[in-house]
């Protein structure tokens, strides 16, 4: 039995064999034919014929260098180069790895949409937490917000202006959805909740119409209406009143019904009385007054109303100090007549 060269299979020699010289090629075109037993005396080859194989392009047991489809699993047991791109057109990537290391410096996710927003409702990223419910950041197209926490129950994550003020409380400003600071409304580590002479409510710091607390029977009218207050650290509010018809004047009752010329209030701080505000619930001429260690050291008076008020005082008193408020008749009899002093420490 003789052997052919097949699909390309050369065979270089330089030894003699019979019949054939030096450099003589047997090539899948030549008729000449060589038995097996002089091959293997000859050029001493060691494989037998049968393992002597050149891959056709139609062999499916091989991937042809330049290009080629796979339509079975491939499972590869070493490490894996791609130089070019890799195209997944599968519905589920699944990757068992301990680290994985993206170069991109953004990740695109829901992409490919072709709708108006995300049309599933929501994108974003969710926590597998094993037993625990899983945790979820995402997109949410209807509110048109990130929300955070677990699935099913997240919230709307809220967001600031770039450069709050250092120390300023934030608020909430529907008009561009994020939390806005004003320097004037701040926390002071040392003194606490501060406010500089700046507007609260659009204008000034208001008060409208707050009536008091009974003082000695049913009813108190304090009418509270401050319409400035400034430098606020730590304040405080004293009120004193009379029930009934007041008839002449009279120094007016702490709560309990105790007189402030009896059971005077005392200062616990250095102070600034910063608002007055009397009221009664007649019509009436009077005056409200404040006396500091006996003397008066401010006058409110009130004519023809039912209420007053003085704000932006600048009236210092001193620990210790004691303040008695009293109602001073000035032509009429009033009913149920009160006074409120607005402070804060200095």
């Amino acid at each position: 039995m003789g052997l052919h060269a097949k699909n390309g299979f050369r065979i270089n020699y330089t030894k003699s064999v019979t019949g054939i010289t030096n450099e003589n090629v047997l090539t899948n075109n030549e008729s000449t034919l060589v038995t097996e037993a002089q091959i293997k005396y000859n050029l001493d080859l060691k494989a037998s014929i049968t393992d002597v194989y050149t891959k056709t392009q139609s062999d499916i047991r091989y991937v042809n260098i330049t290009g080629d489809t796979m339509t079975g699993p491939l499972i590869v047991n070493s490490n894996v180069t791609i130089y070019g791109n890799l195209y997944v057109s599968g519905t589920t990537v699944t990757i068992n790895t301990e680290d994985l290391n993206i170069k991109d410096n953004i990740i695109l996710i829901n992409s490919g949409e072709t709708g108006s927003g995300v049309t599933l409702g929501s994108s974003g990223i969710e926590v597998d937490r094993g037993a625990l419910v899983n945790y979820q950041f995402i997109f949410d197209e209807s509110t048109e917000t990130f929300r955070v926490g677990e699935s099913g129950s997240t919230q709307a994550v809220a967001t600031r202006e770039d450069t709050p003020d250092d120390q300023s409380i934030a608020y909430w400003d529907s008009a561009t959805g994020k939390f806005l600071t004003d320097g004037d409304f701040y926390w002071d580590v040392t003194d606490g909740l501060e406010m500089n002479d700046k507007a609260i409510n659009g204008g000034a710091a208001t008060f409208d119409s707050i009536d008091s607390p009974s003082i000695s029977a049913t009813t108190f009218y304090g009418n509270l209406d401050w319409s400035y207050i400034q430098n606020i650290k730590y304040s405080w509010q004293w009120d004193a009143g009379r029930d009934g018809v007041t008839t002449a004047s009279i120094d007016l009752k702490r709560a309990g019904g105790i007189p402030t010329n009896t059971s005077p209030f005392i200062s616990p701080y250095d102070a600034t009385i910063h608002a007055v505000s009397a009221g009664a619930d007649t019509n009436g001429t009077w005056d409200a007054e404040v006396l500091v260690n006996g003397l008066v050291v401010y006058t409110l008076s009130i004519t023809t109303s039912t209420k007053n008020k003085a704000t932006g005082l600048s009236v210092d008193i001193n620990e210790d100090d004691e303040v008695i408020l009293r109602f001073s008749k000035n032509g009429d009899d009033i009913t149920d007549p009160s006074i409120s002093l607005f402070l804060i420490n200095r």
